[in-house]
């Protein structure tokens, strides 16, 4: 018998039977695995913290909170966790939409059933109206601050089918929700208070204006909110729900977001920690004490002698707050944001922003597991790899020299200060290569690691943010200037060799042969010919629409355009004057830099972390198997 399979108008046919194999008409790119992220909530039971980290929730045991440790975690969510709330077996996860360049999609809900921690099992989902920001649960109510869609009230009696029992909206946007008794409390424009008696039909019964009110607790007949911009916490007398008003507020000192309330203590995440408030006497507010996280304090939740503070890109901080005045750290945990990685074997190695760089263990793909890492002094932009050592382009702590000989614990062998504020690095020979914001380019020796010296400079005049160097050619990204083209065959004295004002902001450049790519922000992606530097001739360009391009990775004929809000590209560029985009993979924290080695996409997706993506191309094709004859 003649077997014959073959593509008919797109469709895959077979005559007599089907390929095992499931064809792709188009390039893909795949989910493989995902770590880290940034951490905005938290919220305790029992010994348990349930903290969202970029895209997913996670369990941790702090029963010992000088080594808080990981139980179990969840599946990446569409978008970043936004809240968190816990009653019995079952969590709550808010998780925000992600964002295509033009449209928010798939925000909302998902219940947990946490009764096996090392395991949480995902029932149901709820895709609310708006923006889920805030959620509590109170009985078989769960009530969601939806943003400019108002307060969603849900019955979740079965949390395998929550179902909308009544809503409330309002002009504006709710921020944050709070229930106690028969009234919701939400922040809106101020403090608003609804009857909730009956779940179907809430209603406004008073109100007390407040700019900027954004995070609240209330404890008995007293409400605590939260200023985002001027940093206050603002308390009011509720026992009147119809005529709330303001018996004290205290400055914390910076943008103030979480709050909860114990005793007679308000503690406050704001912008620079932790902020502990004596409110025993509620019109006489004072500061108790501080403590100064290392990133952006966004939410704070208590067990009996400790404060958890969800630091954003700091992760989970465990505070020992017996005393407030003066509160140590017992223990913390750094998954950490993601702005560049550079893999190398097995080995991955990411900057994380204020907690410095992580080294993982990358030969499982799909389970991407921390090696070691290390908290540099300033703000880890951008990192390269040469050998058994990191450079770390460390923003106002200039160039970090790290030592990964031994990956579970790097240790910093020498750095340089560099004038600005180091945004990224290259590294070729034993030469650095640092694009120094308003500083331009600084070439740095590092042949002796720990003593690294400055050799030259070149000033781009504008603001530097990449840099990468092709046969004693340095390419500048500068954000002003467009790309700036500089000899450096003595790095002692870089010159002038040409440059292109692109259109937009200039944010990254990779050069393959003669050509070279720049991620021009809302401009997209342009591809300049620099085979004569001193005439630069742009050859063809990639609109990437609102999202706008933020780096680029070229390998072979596809270039890899992470852009600023929503994920990544894949563009052919096989015919550089005429760019077609592949296909698109959407991340939760708008994708920062990204590295491609053979079919595997490493992105550093900013507060999403990291992920491992993989690309497919097309297999349709006309398909003529082996004629089999039986005698």
């Amino acid at each position: 018998m003649l077997v014959v399979s073959l593509i008919l108008g797109g469709q895959w046919v077979a005559a007599g039977r089907a390929d095992s194999a499931s064809p792709r008409a188009q390039p893909v790119l795949e989910w493989v695995g995902q770590f880290g992220g940034v951490t905005d909530t938290v919220v305790t039971k029992d010994y348990h913290a349930f903290l969202g980290v970029g895209p997913r929730l996670v369990i941790l045991d702090v029963s010992n909170p000088a080594q808080p440790a990981v139980v179990g975690q969840s599946d990446a969510l569409p978008g970043l966790v936004t809240d968190v709330a816990v009653l019995g077996d079952w969590v709550y996860v808010l998780h925000a939409p992600s964002w295509d360049g033009s449209q928010y999609l798939g925000g909302g809900l998902r219940i947990f059933d946490v009764s096996d921690p090392a395991a949480p099992l995902a029932v149901s989902d709820y895709d609310t109206p708006g923006l889920a920001l805030g959620v509590v649960v109170v009985n078989q109510y769960l009530y969601i601050a939806d943003g400019t869609a108002g307060v969603r009230i849900l019955d979740v009696t079965d949390p395998t089918n929550p179902v909308e029992a009544g809503f409330y909206e309002e002009p504006g946007s709710i921020l944050d929700v709070a229930v106690a008794g028969d009234y919701i409390y939400l922040t809106n424009a101020g403090l608003r208070v609804l009857d909730g008696s009956d779940p179907a039909a809430p209603f406004v019964v008073g109100f007390y204006p407040l700019a900027s009110a954004n995070r609240l607790a209330v404890s008995g007949d007293t409400a605590y909110v939260t200023n985002s911009y001027n940093g206050r916490l603002h308390i009011l007398d509720v026992a009147d729900p119809a005529a709330p008003s303001q018996v004290g507020e205290l400055a914390t000192g910076a943008n103030a977001f979480g709050v909860v309330v114990a005793g007679d203590y308000a503690y406050v995440a704001n912008n620079s920690g932790l902020r502990v408030v004596n409110v025993s006497n509620p019109a006489l507010p004072t500061d108790a004490g501080f403590y100064d996280t290392p990133g952006f304090g966004r939410d704070v939740a208590l067990t009996t002698q400790h404060a958890l503070v969800a630091d954003n890109s700091g992760g989970l901080r465990v505070l020992d707050v017996t005393d407030p005045t003066n509160m140590v750290e017992s223990g913390a945990y750094e998954p950490g944001a993601a702005t560049a990685v550079v893999v190398s074997g097995d080995t991955a190695y990411a900057s994380a922003g204020v907690v410095g760089v992580r080294v993982m263990d990358v030969s499982n793909p799909a389970a991407p597991a921390l090696l070691g890492e290390l908290d540099t002094p300033g703000r880890a932009n951008h990192v390269a790899a040469a050998g058994q050592t990191l450079y770390v382009a460390d923003d106002s702590a200039g160039l970090r020299v790290v030592d990964v000989g031994d990956p579970a614990a790097p240790v910093e062998s020498g750095f340089y200060d560099t004038p600005g504020l180091a945004q990224y690095v290259a590294v070729v020979g034993k030469t650095a290569y640092v694009a120094d914001f308003d500083e331009g380019l600084r070439t740095i020796d590092v042949s002796d690691p720990a003593a690294p010296v400055e050799l030259g400079s070149y000033d781009t005049t504008g603001v530097a943010f990449a840099v990468v160097v092709v046969d004693n050619v340095a390419y500048v990204a500068d954000y002003d200037q467009g790309l700036v083209m500089l000899d450096v065959s003595q790095p002692a004295a870089p010159q002038w060799l040409g440059g292109y004002v692109t259109p937009g902001p200039a944010t990254g450049v990779a050069v393959v042969g003669h050509l070279a790519y720049v991620a021009d922000g809302l401009n997209g992606l342009r591809i300049v010919d620099v085979s004569d530097p001193a005439a630069p001739l742009e050859i063809g360009s990639y609109d990437l629409g609102a999202a706008g391009a933020n780096d680029v990775t070229v390998a072979g004929d596809l270039a890899y355009v992470t852009d600023n809000f929503s994920g990544i590209y894949v563009v052919d560029v096989s015919d550089p004057a005429g760019p077609v985009q592949l296909t698109f993979y959407r991340t939760p924290g708008g994708g920062g830099r990204a590295a491609v080695v053979n079919d595997l996409v490493y992105v550093a997706d900013n507060a999403g972390g990291l992920f491992v993506l993989r690309y497919l191309p097309p297999t349709h094709r006309l398909y003529f198997p082996m004629v089999s004859r039986r005698p």
